[in-house]
């Protein structure tokens, strides 16, 4: 198939009723909108100190995952110790990674989202012991109804099958 143009040079892309000088405003409301998301995450913003934090958070996130490698290769290097003194090990790395990674702005929104979400299951009402079982007896006996119900129809439909064939 071959692509018609319009011969008309206001006509831009395939939508007609859209004047060509659409193209460009959209090319640079998309260059605009990548700015503000780039200022927003602090690489081109003009506030110093933004820029310091981002690139500040940049290498504790470096020295996270280096302490992670180094942790890692250190278990396994040392695999001969003892079980109790390798955990102890990652405990220690554990807690290092840990408390650097929530001074970064990332790891402090992780660390509130998880604080809000223990609050929030605190807020839940957990059914009862006699409540879950009764829940359970209810699921087990429909399971079993449905399964008989499915036993009987297979039966049937086998029977029917065999006579016919048969």
């Amino acid at each position: 198939m071959a692509e018609q143009r319009s011969p008309k040079p206001q006509v831009g892309g395939s939508i007609p009723s859209w004047p060509a000088t659409i193209g460009l405003w959209l090319v640079c409301f998309n260059f605009f909108s990548a700015w503000r998301s780039f200022r927003g995450i602090g690489l081109l913003n003009s506030d110093t100190g933004s820029k310091n934090r981002a690139v500040v958070d940049w290498f504790k996130w470096l020295a996270v995952s280096l302490l992670i490698g180094v942790a890692v290769y250190a278990n396994w290097y040392f695999q001969e110790q003892s079980l109790l003194v390798r955990v102890l090990g990652l405990l220690l790395v554990g807690g290092m990674v840990f408390v650097i990674s929530i001074t970064t702005t990332r790891g402090l929104s992780a660390w509130n989202l998880v604080k809000d979400a223990r609050s929030e299951i605190r807020r839940v009402v957990w059914p009862t012991n006699n409540e879950t079982t009764q829940t359970t007896l209810v699921v087990l006996v429909m399971v079993f109804i449905f399964a008989m119900i499915l036993w009987g129809l297979d039966s049937l439909l086998s029977w029917f099958v065999s006579s016919v064939i048969g």
